[in-house]
């Protein structure tokens, strides 16, 4: 055996027993390790779709507590026939099987084909001890599966249709995703009827009423209102937050405006990345688990940028993946609020290492 073939064994058993003390370390958290606490947003969209299945609307149960769409409790009807701790273990192990995929096709992308074991270890352990993950799988979140569609949407062309049908279904901030396949259509009238066909088969199980029952309480009064989400603020790291707690709300209308011209300038590039962050970047509630998604994006752009762009990379990586509970707590002040919307400073310079990439490499194809 070669040195570089005992090297590579050694660094498998390495990143197994890592694994390994991970996952010993990591279970104390999960509620079917122990009775202590539950899967909190999984409880909450298991009890919404037992809801929508005895035809009630969901926005006005007490257990409603999702900013969604109803077509985002879709998912979760089928854990709705199962009892609550065996659907609860099921989606865990689902999330679980979701991660360590996207981990292997991220990796089959960016190592040698004869370290794609090497590199799906390292990967996974990097992507499950990352605060967002972590963070998600404890609540109960589908942030997994939707970094699993978003991997898929830069690692492969096939299927983009229905990838992103089932990523604006967990997540239906990514509705821009829908913006490139259109352009790239060479039967656009087609793929609209085909779209709008889609939204009326969401019908048959999903009512037309929700929907304005959704707009009239969740999204006036939550997302569209000039008002932060009290208690929790903190872990909102959206622009509109940040605007909040740095107390100069009145740069909200004016920083989405900012943005306008980076949404156009991706969506003339097709550049899924970029759209992926501009979504991010316009929603009125990013959730820190939400930052989950960004990690193929972080993967990928490693590989396309140069050293001094990745330095710039590393450092974004590592605001997404901090939580300190001490700026949820304090009192606000624009110094506080600075610092606590870390999460927002490193969307801000993901768009711009996403810009000045583009731009290279258009000047270099033009040369």
């Amino acid at each position: 055996m070669s040195a570089w073939g005992r090297v590579k064994k050694l660094l498998l058993l390495l990143l197994v027993l890592l694994h390994l003390s991970m996952w010993v370390v990591l279970s104390k958290h999960f509620s079917f390790f122990h009775s202590a606490s539950r899967f909190i947003d999984f409880d909450a969209y298991y009890k919404l779709a037992q809801d929508i299945r005895m035809r009630l609307d969901p926005y006005t149960v007490v257990d409603m507590q999702t900013l969604g769409p109803p077509l985002m409790i879709l998912p979760f009807v089928p854990f709705s026939f199962l009892p609550l701790h065996v659907g609860s273990f099921i989606f865990f192990l689902l999330n679980l099987a979701a991660g360590y995929m996207l981990c292997w096709l991220l990796s089959e992308a960016v190592f040698p084909q004869n370290w794609k074991g090497v590199g799906t270890l390292f990967l996974s352990l990097l992507f499950f001890l990352f605060f967002p993950t972590r963070f998600g799988l404890v609540l109960g979140q589908v942030d997994v599966f939707v970094a699993l569609l978003c991997t898929l949407l830069l690692v492969q062309k096939q299927q983009q249709l229905l990838i992103v049908w089932l990523t604006v279904i967990l997540k239906s901030l990514f509705v821009f995703l829908f913006i490139p396949l259109f352009l790239k259509s060479k039967r656009k009238v087609l793929f609209t009827i085909f779209n709008l066909v889609c939204i009326a088969c969401t019908f048959l199980y999903i009512r037309p009423q929700w929907y304005m029952s959704y707009l009239r309480s969740t999204f006036s009064s939550t997302l569209i209102a000039n008002q932060p989400i009290a208690r929790l603020d903190y872990y909102n790291q959206s622009i509109k937050s940040t605007v909040h707690r740095t107390e100069i709300p009145q740069l909200y209308p004016w920083v989405l405006l900012l943005l306008v011209p980076c949404f156009l300038f991706f969506t003339s590039k097709q550049s899924t990345e970029g759209l992926i962050i501009v979504s991010l970047l316009v929603s009125p509630v990013v959730w820190q688990h939400y930052f989950t998604i960004l990690f193929p994006i972080f993967v990928m752009l490693w590989t396309k940028v140069s050293w001094r762009s990745r330095i710039v990379l590393l450092i974004c990586a590592l605001s997404c993946a901090i939580s300190v509970d001490y700026f949820n707590l304090a009192q606000p002040t624009f110094i506080r609020g600075v610092f606590a919307s870390h999460g927002t400073w490193a969307l801000l310079i993901l768009v711009a290492i996403i810009v000045i990439h583009l731009r290279s490499a258009h000047l270099h194809d033009m040369q």
